[in-house]
């Protein structure tokens, strides 16, 4: 049976048949809640004490290595986190889509459990496992497989671990929608 009629016996279409209505609503949330912020920010990184035009923060980001270093570093770890998170995820959420339902339960409770996990206890626990005198350094240097903590540098995170960490974090993100 034929929907309502709109406009002059234009038959209605349901949001589904429509997704160009959809995506606007979705670009528009997305630029009140990322862009917003960081128009508001990138104003801020131009103006001085007393609300004037300056270019003292851009030369300051732009000539500081600390900063070039920080920048890379976080590119690069987000880079990885994303790849590895599609590289683990997507099969995952392919499947789960395409098995069976017991499998598929048994799958997304396998995601979802971590995922309601605290992160706070998450990450507690890759400090224990990850931290110099984790429990991982601890196997590695009973079993005689390296001699010294692999991380040396206890006031400095190790950046592999924190990768891991982030992977894990966000891996739980990538699957979830799965149906």
């Amino acid at each position: 049976m034929p929907g309502p009629l709109a406009d002059g016996g234009a038959e209605a279409r349901p949001w589904r048949a429509r997704p160009g209505l959809m995506l606007i609503g979705a670009l528009a949330f997305l630029a009140a809640i990322y862009l917003a912020p960081l128009a508001t920010l990138i104003g801020w990184a131009f103006r001085d004490a007393k609300g004037g035009f300056t270019l003292a923060q851009a030369v300051k980001l732009a000539s500081e290595p600390a900063y070039h270093t920080a920048l890379a570093t976080t590119f690069r770890t987000a880079a990885i986190t994303t790849l590895a998170c599609a590289l683990l995820g997507y099969p995952l959420a392919y499947v789960t889509a395409t098995t069976g339902p017991r499998a598929r339960g048994l799958l997304l409770a396998a995601v979802m459990i971590p995922f309601w996990t605290s992160v706070l206890a998450r990450t507690l626990a890759w400090i224990i496992l990850l931290g110099r005198r984790g429990i991982v350094n601890e196997v590695l240097i009973a079993s005689g497989i390296a001699d010294a903590p692999a991380v040396q540098q206890p006031r400095r995170p190790d950046r592999h671990g924190a990768r891991a960490v982030a992977v894990h974090g966000a891996a739980d993100l990538v699957g979830a929608d799965a149906p």
